[in-house]
């Protein structure tokens, strides 16, 4: 199933990797890694073209410090952000293995490799999700995900069409047989969809004077790019399972008893611990 690698998203960064710098007037998106003297050039720049000036030296030189203290990068967004790119790095590296692979003689693989490859298109939607601090919104994309991945599992040795009678939303029972604490996970990211009524007092707060609706929270966010590159961990796990018969190495999972099962020492388990020593350290508790 070959396919660009413009169409893939195999570039630099995404408009999800980018960070908005503004004035009143202008917008400009920049990279999530650049620094605050690169983002003050830029403001500069923007409040230069405003102004009809035909250099920013002035520009910068009046305000260009100023600009440099309000734009630095904030510790907590640039978590967030190594997390999210993380997990797109990673996963796009493994689904390159089966990329050009033709499975159109084996339809459940042939659908499980479809299924991931889409998949790249949500876990993008969910990072932007993410990014923004749409966290009930990113909740549902990630149980979508997951409930893909789920999918992917329970159909990819199928070669009829009893593939189309399964529903992905009955296959995390299938899932937990090598990801025991999946089901803890979807219950989760359910509870977030759903917003229960528990979930009400965490964006609305009342006064006497008022009632106030929060529609977006960053608080959330370190926590929601943990549970994302989660998915990831299941994601690079699934391509090792499933496609096993045309892979040579194998860092990922192990046989055991005829099955292929995910490694305990598995590369992102160490990624993993490295970003929640990060979250428990840097993130402000709420």
């Amino acid at each position: 199933m070959p396919m660009s690698s413009y169409e893939f998203g195999d570039r630099p960064f995404d408009v999800e990797d980018l960070v908005i710098i503004s004035n009143d007037i202008l917008a400009v998106g920049v990279p999530f890694d650049t620094d605050a003297k690169f983002r003050s050039m830029i403001m500069a720049a923007m409040q230069t073209y405003l102004l009809r000036n035909k250099s920013i030296d002035n520009i910068y030189r009046k305000y260009g410090r100023k600009l440099e203290e309000r734009l630095k990068p904030d510790k907590e967004i640039q978590l967030v952000r190594s997390m999210t790119s993380t997990v797109k790095k990673l996963t796009r590296q493994e689904l390159k293995k089966i990329w050009d692979l033709d499975l159109s003689d084996h339809l459940g693989l042939f659908a499980s490799q479809a299924a991931l490859i889409r998949l790249q298109a949500t876990i993008r939607s969910a990072i932007m999700l993410i990014h923004f601090g749409f966290h009930y919104e990113s909740a549902s994309i990630m149980r979508m995900i997951l409930e893909q991945l789920a999918w992917v599992y329970k159909i990819h040795s199928m070669v009829d069409d009893q593939i189309f009678a399964i529903k992905p939303s009955k296959c995390i029972n299938d899932l937990k047989k090598i990801f025991p604490k999946v089901g803890k996970i979807y219950g989760s990211f359910s509870e977030s969809a759903h917003i229960e009524l528990e979930k009400t007092r965490q964006y609305v707060h009342v006064t006497d004077e008022s009632v106030t609706i929060k529609f977006t929270t960053t608080e959330h966010s370190p926590y929601d790019a943990y549970a994302l590159l989660s998915l990831a961990d299941i994601y690079i796990s699934m391509i090792e399972i499933v496609f096993a018969d045309y892979l040579k190495n194998f860092k990922h999972t192990v046989k055991h008893n005829q099955e292929r099962l995910p490694k305990a020492s598995r590369p992102i388990q160490a990624v993993r611990n490295r970003y929640w020593k990060l979250i428990s350290k840097q993130v402000k508790k709420t």
